[in-house]
């Protein structure tokens, strides 16, 4: 029985707050395998200056080398339509009839789970697995366990450092032509190769 994360988002860009995340995820849950899927359609926020699909799963593959058991997963991409992570997760299950599933994710997801689609569903087939996104979050992702465990939801709270980094800031830097320390190896390189967040289509 293998223990498999899913960790989703737009990844606009994927950046080391999402990789270090990946890399706690791994080690503290015992993962044999990550997928880390880009959305197609994101359903709980606009998302101006989406780079493309295939942008963005490159991005993450680039982002993901040398983390052994990391794939960039294009599950959602080439399903099209808004992203659901019922919906993945029941095509996972059906992949993966057998193993332990752990769904990654950040605070502001966590505190407004119970606005997902069908979440009692979705948190029947894996265990919540969130990384701390701010300093002085904690209090209020305890309480939500607390509320969420009636419910019977399982949570795993990742010991990550917390990283404070923005994509909405990241976009700007590159927009104005600032450079950004808090890109993986070979993302700035391909974002500014590809002409991604000044304008430019490709």
């Amino acid at each position: 029985m293998a223990r498999i994360g899913f960790y989703g988002g737009t990844f606009n860009p994927i950046h080391m707050g999402h990789v270090e995340v990946c890399r706690h995820a791994m080690k503290q849950l015992r993962l044999d395998s990550l997928h880390v899927i880009p959305t197609y359609i994101p359903p709980h926020k606009a998302s101006p200056e989406l780079a493309a699909g295939e942008d963005r799963l490159e991005m993450c593959r680039l982002a993901l080398l040398g983390l052994r058991g990391a794939v960039a997963d294009d599950y959602e991409l080439a399903k099209g339509g808004v992203s659901y992570s019922v919906e993945t997760m029941q095509h996972m299950r059906w992949l993966y009839p057998d193993d332990d599933f752990y769904l990654i994710m950040g605070t502001d997801n966590y505190l407004t789970f119970t606005a997902w689609r069908e979440w009692r569903t979705l948190a029947k087939m894996c265990t919540l697995a969130v990384a701390s996104r701010e300093p002085d979050d904690k209090e209020s992702l305890y309480r939500q366990a607390r509320l969420l465990a009636r419910e019977g939801v399982l949570t795993i709270f990742l010991d990550n450092r917390v990283r404070v980094v923005s994509s909405t800031e990241i976009r700007d830097k590159l927009r104005c032509g600032l450079p950004c320390h808090d890109l993986p190896d070979g993302v700035g390189e391909y974002i500014a190769a590809h002409g991604l967040y000044k304008g430019e289509k490709r």
